[in-house]
């Protein structure tokens, strides 16, 4: 039992380790994408837009960027909920209900243009 706790330890530390170097690495790119700016003389458009409609894809873009790593990850963690639970019914339930809101989620992530699309539709008709 203590050799699945220290494994259970080591895999949740690994993840987390990895989703921080991941959002590090996706900060460097944007501020190496940014234009050069001078905040102290003007306001710092970082989005690179001046449109509603483009600012609104770009968030749908980077809900998708950065929830295609987290649904992987949850789904990862189902599964190993479902290994660990060897037959106790509570984890089961705990398994089962991690792996319907990843379900639910990942359909949202995979959903975030087609949600944008619809907004976008909507606020042209008004």
């Amino acid at each position: 039992m203590n050799i699945h706790k220290q494994t259970r330890k080591k895999v949740t530390y690994h993840a987390i380790l990895w989703i921080a170097l991941l959002c590090i690495a996706i900060g460097i790119n944007v501020q190496a994408a940014a234009s050069p700016c001078d905040p102290s003389r003007e306001f710092c458009n970082s989005t690179q837009s001046t449109e509603f409609v483009d600012i609104l894809q770009g968030i749908a873009d980077w809900v998708i960027l950065i929830g295609i790593p987290v649904l992987v990850f949850f789904i990862v963690l189902s599964g190993i909920l479902f290994v660990t639970a060897q037959g106790n019914e509570e984890k089961l339930t705990r398994a089962r209900q991690v792996l319907t809101w990843t379900v639910i989620g990942g359909f949202i992530i995979l959903g975030a243009s087609v949600i944008a699309d619809v907004i976008i539709d909507f606020a042209g008709s008004l």
